[in-house]
C-alpha cells in the first residue's frame, strides 16, 4: 500500500500543469460552496437582526386582540407591574415599553395622519437600533420632542429642530389634545412604515395627548435566546401567555418574513444542486481528459504485468489524493474568502430584500457544520467520479492501449 502511494503522489507531479487544473477545478467549485453557504447564513442573520431591531424586538406582550385590530383601547392597564415582572426573567435582556396611538400631525398647510409611538429612550435603545439609523440630531429626551422618518420628514417638509403640532383624541373622553413639538431626530429604518408613517416620542407626551396616565400598548422584548429556535422562544414566553395578554415572537409577528427566509433556503439548496453538479461535470471532464493522455502509459504498465486491480487502485490513489488536496485548498481558499468579507462587508446601496431596504455591508457568517460536510463530500466526490472512467480504461486490451493515439 506504501509503494502504491508512492506511484501515485509521484504520477500526480510528473504532469504538473494538468494536476494543477485539476485541482483548480476541485478547489474552485468547493470555494464557490462555501462563500455561498456562509453568505446565505449572513443574509439570513441580516435579514432577521434588522427585522427586529427596527421595531418588533425578538417578542412583543399585547393586550389580547390587541395584534389584530389594532385598537388603541386596546391597553393594558397594569402595563407597569408586568414590565417589572417581564425584566426578571432569566432569559430576558431587556424590555421596552410603548404606547401607540393615531396622531395627526400639522405643519404649516401640510398634515398626515400617523402613528405615535411613546417610548423609554433608555430601554428602547437598547431594544432597537433606531441609535445608529440617525441621519441628523438624536433621540427625544423631553416631552416637547419627536423623532421622526426620512421619508416623513420629506413629506411634511421639516428639519432638525423644525416644529410640528400634533393632535388627537383623548382615550377617555374623546376630546382632543394638541401639542406643539419640535425634531429632535430624523433616521432612515430598514422598516418603511416607521420610515414614512411614524412618530417616536418620550413616554410622557404620548400620555399627555393620549389621556392614558397608566397602562401600555406593547412591551418589547430583546431574549438571550437562539431566535431561530421555536421552542426555546415559546419556553420564554410561556409564563406570559394568559387569557388577558398575548406574547408572540418575531417568528408569529413577521410571518412574511420567515415564509420568505424559507423560501430562500429552499432557493439556496436548488442553487447548492446546480453548481455542485457544474463542478461535478468539470472535475469529471477534466479527469478524463486526463485519463486519455495516459491510455498508453497504462498500456505498458499492463504489459510489463501490472495487474488491473493494481492500475485502478493506484489510479484511485491518485484521484483520492488530489480530492484531499483540492479540498483542502477550496477549505482554505473559502474560509479565507468569507472571513475576509466577514470583516470588511460586500457593500449594498439602497437594496431592497424582503420589503425591508438594506444600505449596510453584508457580513458573510461563517457556517462551519455547512462548511465542513462540503469538504467531506467533495473529498469523496473526486475518487466516485474517477470510478467510471478508471473502468472502462480497464477495459482496453494493452495492445489497443499501446496503438491508441488520443
Amino acid at each position: 500500500m506504501g509503494l502504491m502511494m508512492t506511484l501515485a503522489w509521484r504520477n500526480l507531479w510528473r504532469q504538473k500543469r494538468r494536476t494543477l487544473i485539476t485541482l483548480s477545478a476541485i478547489a474552485l467549485g468547493l470555494c464557490s460552496l462555501i462563500f455561498i453557504i456562509n453568505v446565505t447564513k449572513g443574509t439570513r442573520l441580516r435579514l432577521v437582526n434588522s427585522a427586529t431591531g427596527s421595531m418588533i424586538g425578538h417578542a412583543q406582550i399585547h393586550r389580547a386582540d390587541y395584534r389584530q385590530t389594532g385598537e388603541p383601547e386596546l391597553w393594558m392597564p397594569d402595563g407597569d407591574a408586568l414590565l417589572t415582572e417581564v425584566e426578571a426573567h432569566p432569559n430576558v435582556t431587556t424590555a421596552a415599553p410603548r404606547i401607540i396611538v393615531p396622531v395627526l400631525a400639522a405643519m404649516g398647510d401640510r398634515a398626515a395622519s400617523l402613528t405615535l409611538y411613546g417610548i423609554d429612550p433608555d430601554r428602547e435603545r437598547r431594544v432597537t437600533n433606531w441609535d445608529d439609523r440617525m441621519i441628523a440630531g438624536s433621540y427625544p429626551e423631553t416631552q416637547n420632542q419627536v423623532l421622526v422618518g426620512a421619508k416623513l420628514a420629506e413629506k411634511l417638509e421639516v428639519e432638525v429642530d423644525g416644529k410640528l403640532v400634533l393632535t388627537m383624541a383623548d382615550l377617555h373622553s374623546g376630546e382632543l389634545n394638541s401639542q406643539l413639538v419640535r425634531v429632535s431626530g430624523i433616521m432612515v429604518s430598514e422598516s418603511p412604515a416607521l420610515n414614512e408613517h411614524m412618530l417616536v416620542s418620550t413616554m410622557p407626551l404620548a400620555r399627555k395627548l393620549s389621556g392614558l396616565t397608566t397602562g401600555l400598548h406593547e412591551i418589547t422584548l430583546l431574549l438571550n435566546v437562539n431566535l431561530e429556535d421555536p421552542a426555546a422562544l415559546d419556553a420564554v414566553l410561556a409564563p406570559f401567555q394568559r387569557p388577558e395578554l398575548e406574547a408572540v415572537s418575531w417568528r408569529v409577528l413577521m410571518a412574511s418574513l420567515l415564509n420568505m427566509l424559507e423560501l430562500q433556503d429552499t432557493f439556496m439548496w436548488i442553487t447548492f444542486a446546480v453548481i455542485f453538479l457544474l463542478a461535478a461535470l468539470g472535475i469529471a471532464n477534466t479527469m478524463g481528459m486526463s485519463l486519455l493522455e495516459r491510455i498508453r502509459e497504462f498500456g505498458v504498465m499492463q504489459a510489463i504485468g501490472t495487474t488491473p486491480g493494481n492500475l485502478g487502485g493506484m489510479v484511485l490513489l491518485e484521484y483520492t489524493c488530489l480530492g484531499l488536496v483540492g479540498g483542502l485548498m477550496g477549505l482554505f481558499l473559502g474560509v479565507g474568502i468569507s472571513l475576509w468579507l466577514g470583516e470588511v462587508g460586500i457593500p449594498l446601496s439602497n437594496v431592497e430584500m424582503m420589503g425591508m431596504v438594506l444600505n449596510e455591508p453584508l457580513y458573510p457568517v461563517m457556517d462551519w457544520p455547512g462548511t465542513f460536510t462540503q469538504v467531506v463530500v467533495f473529498v469523496l466526490l473526486v475518487p466516485f467520479l474517477a470510478g467510471l472512467p478508471i473502468r472502462k480504461m480497464l477495459r482496453f486490451d494493452p495492445a489497443d492501449s499501446l496503438r491508441f493515439e488520443g
